[in-house]
């Protein structure tokens, strides 16, 4: 007969193969999407992604495109406060996060993840299109005129 200490062993040496085999499953067959995938896809597909509706979120919601914006405010200085945190999870400290990033570029403080607010920390994080990108001519400084003499 066996003692303990030799199943626990085998229980030990069978939970790390698996995980072993769980992790090599994942990077296996992870994605293999890279930035520079973006100049391979075809513009008609850009297109059609641009002209998706930007999704919406509150407090309570979970999703992954959370996490993402979480990052997002944390590469423009709108991290949310030190706490427990659910990535994927929209709570009180990421609506903190979203209010702070609303009232510092002039937008509708409701702490809710808009169209508004997406394009917000699309255009300060990529560039293009967004509300900061979006001023009118009027709001710009006029140009420097020639002056000939």
């Amino acid at each position: 007969m066996r003692g303990k200490g030799h199943t626990a062993t085998r229980r030990l040496a069978a939970l790390l193969t698996m995980g072993a085999l769980v992790l090599m499953g994942t990077l296996t067959l992870g994605s293999s999407a890279s930035a520079g995938d973006l100049e391979a896809t075809s513009e008609d597909a850009i297109e059609t992604i641009g002209a998706r509706p930007w999704p919406a979120y509150g407090l309570g919601d979970q999703h992954p495109d959370i996490a993402a914006a979480r990052d997002l405010l944390a590469h423009l200085g709108h991290a949310p406060p030190p706490g427990e945190d659910a990535q994927s999870e929209f709570d009180d400290r990421k609506q903190t996060s979203v209010r702070a990033l609303q009232a510092a570029h002039g937008l509708h403080e409701h702490g809710r993840l808009d169209a508004e607010t997406w394009e917000m920390l699309r255009g300060q994080t990529f560039g293009g299109p967004g509300p900061a990108a979006r001023a009118s001519p009027s709001d710009s400084p006029p140009a420097p005129s020639a002056h000939t003499e």
